[in-house]
């Protein structure tokens, strides 16, 4: 069961997130400046966590993602995002790096067991931003003329990595908030337009993009490289011009949901291989909880 749930920026408070305590199948906020979306894989507990708070003109927004395959990870996500959300409403905080270090530091202290990512931003009504990230879990710039990776995931550490390096790279954590983590984050800030987008989301998102190849064709698996690790061509290719957030979110869901089906009709099972070319892109779905945070400037 499906839920979508109201209310609206424009209060002087705004607080609303979605965790594994919520009881649909999916749940969606939105409205024209801002979309929250959770939805766990099918039949499973969702170990991904979305938010967004307002404060005195000031938005903070957030998604996290529980590792799985590790004890309480759905706890871990749920508990360090109640550590941003308390720390947020106490204190008057900035779109600064100060300000992200110490909500990151909130949401580690938060936390009991598990571990979890965590990437969120920081909004001022006058546009500035700074956002930060912990783990794999991206955060984009969406504007007219296309898209920018900024934070979550290392994913713009290797320009051109070899195709066999970035498919087994893909399902590895890079870092993760849990007892063993050493402080460090990753943080860019900037200055959003009118209509330009941040959008944050788990990796259930954005690793079924498109990812960009050096070649149309299929050479050498050896000698093949992946150009564009964030999937943003294809990001700023179906975001770029749309107004409302929610109208972003809905885009994003179905573009998932198209990629699970068509791996279910390209590929056999048990898969060989999980992935396809396709005119100079790799196509290489997967399945997992999905967490969406979408803010438009206006």
């Amino acid at each position: 069961m499906a839920k979508v749930v109201g209310g609206s920026l424009k209060r002087k408070i705004f607080r609303r997130s979605f965790s594994y305590k919520t009881k649909f199948s999916e749940m969606t906020y939105a409205e024209k400046r801002l979309a929250l979306f959770l939805k766990p894989m099918d039949g499973k507990l969702c170990e991904d966590v979305v938010f967004a708070a307002k404060k005195k003109g000031t938005l903070v927004l957030g998604v996290l993602d529980g590792v799985g395959g590790e004890a309480f990870g759905y706890v871990a996500a749920h508990t360090a995002m109640e550590g941003v959300l308390e720390a947020f409403c106490q204190y008057s905080l900035t779109a600064s790096k100060d300000s992200i270090s110490f909500l990151v530091q909130r949401a580690y202290e938060a936390m009991e067991k598990g571990k979890t990512t965590l990437s969120l931003a920081i909004v001022e009504k006058s546009g500035r931003f700074a956002c930060g990230a912990v783990g794999d879990s991206p955060v984009y710039l969406i504007k007219k003329d296309g898209a920018s990776f900024l934070c979550g995931g290392g994913r713009d550490l290797e320009s051109t990595p070899l195709l066999h390096t970035f498919l087994k790279k893909r399902f590895r954590l890079s870092a993760c908030l849990s007892e063993l983590w050493n402080g460090k984050f990753e943080f860019y800030e900037g200055r959003l337009q009118k209509g330009d987008m941040l959008a944050l989301m788990t990796d259930g998102v954005a690793d079924n993009f498109a990812f960009k190849l050096n070649s149309k064709k299929s050479p050498e698996f050896d000698f093949l490289k992946v150009t564009d690790i964030a999937g943003v061509e294809e990001l700023g290719r179906i975001l770029s011009g749309i107004s409302k957030a929610g109208e972003a979110v809905n885009v994003l869901v179905e573009l998932v949901r198209k990629r699970l089906k068509e791996l279910d009709e390209k590929c056999e099972y048990p898969y060989d291989d999980d992935f396809w070319y396709e005119d100079g892109y790799l196509i290489a779905p997967k399945e997992d909880d999905m967490a969406i945070a979408i803010y438009i400037h206006r």
